[in-house]
């Protein structure tokens, strides 16, 4: 395979070969290109270093890379999907005004960020609405893809086997500082230091000078699936999350019943997935607002198959 390079500065224009930005992202693979000597791979054969100038081999080897890691998050596209989103949102654009500038619908552009079905070509032209490259994109997507996902089954028994340790972790996965946390909440300073030592040993977060700290979890973070801590969650739940009505403005509950076949019911579950992708973005974006301006919410999705006891009682055997 012949890998074609990006146009660089005009001056190695008639040296290289235009890239191809409709490449099949599947035929990079994940190998890094250095800056020492003779440089083999993919087809590119550069003889030496040294015969051609050092800024052509630092942008060639750059752009190399940058579309190494494009074939790579590529994989994960919930990754690229939700930096893109949050730059979107940085810049104040909309789905129609993406649609717009691209000639495609408002419901195009919202089912390619559904499906996160990019070619480097879309992903490029967004970028450029934005007045970056898309190199920008990947190396966000790629600090992200090293942050954690989630935590093991030990970590998460640790935390619920603590209250207070709990609500600190989940007050700095959704941006508290230390000072914020002190003021409101029962805790002596000792004790919240101890919180944020045990958090800082379970990888949540990167303790820094003064009380501060660094949030190590990914945009897409979550409990594990069937976890401590979701259990701890969901049996808190059936004690008081429905208690009461869904009234105010900013509530809502839905019920949808319905017979549907197992391939509907994997579609539904595929669509609650990313229902809940979405939520977990828009809750990292809105972390760096002021607490003043946030409060606790938490959003339940739930599927299964399920009739009303009332009714099984009409049925006959």
């Amino acid at each position: 395979m012949q890998l074609q390079l990006l146009p660089l500065e005009n001056k190695y224009k008639t040296q290289l070969p235009k890239f191809n930005r409709k490449a099949n992202l599947h035929c990079l693979n994940s190998k890094r290109l250095d800056m020492t000597g003779s440089i083999v791979s993919l087809g590119i054969e550069i003889v030496n270093a040294h015969s051609i100038k050092c800024e052509l081999m630092r942008l060639l080897v750059l752009q190399y890379n940058t579309y190494s890691l494009i074939g790579e998050l590529m994989a994960k596209p919930h990754m690229l999907v939700n930096v893109l989103k949050g730059l979107l949102k940085a810049h104040k654009m909309t789905y129609r005004q993406i649609g717009q500038s691209l000639g495609l619908s408002e419901a195009s552009i919202k089912r390619l960020f559904a499906t996160g079905n990019f070619t480097i070509e879309r992903l490029d032209q967004i970028c450029l609405l934005m007045g970056l490259e898309i190199a920008d994109l990947v190396r966000m997507a790629d600090a992200e893809s090293h942050r954690l996902n989630e935590l093991t089954e030990a970590q998460e028994k640790e935390l619920v086997s603590d209250s207070k340790l709990l609500l600190v972790a989940f007050l700095a996965i959704n941006g508290w500082p230390f000072d914020a946390i002190l003021k409101q909440y029962k805790f002596a300073e000792a004790e919240l230091i101890r919180c944020f030592v045990i958090l800082d040993k379970l990888k949540l977060i990167e303790l820094l000078p003064n009380n501060r700290f660094k949030l190590l979890t990914a945009t897409n973070f979550s409990w594990r699936k069937n976890g401590p801590i979701l259990e701890f969650f969901t049996e808190h739940m059936k004690q008081d999350y429905f208690v009461g009505d869904f009234h105010a403005e900013n509530e809502a509950i839905m019920f949808a019943p319905g017979m549907l076949s197992e391939s509907a019911c994997m579609i539904m579950l595929k669509k609650m997935e990313l229902l809940v992708s979405e939520f977990n973005a828009i809750n990292h974006q809105d972390a760096g607002l002021p607490i003043e301006q946030r409060s606790a919410f938490s959003m339940v999705v739930a599927l299964r198959p399920w009739k009303p006891s009332i009714f099984s009682t009409l049925r006959k055997t």
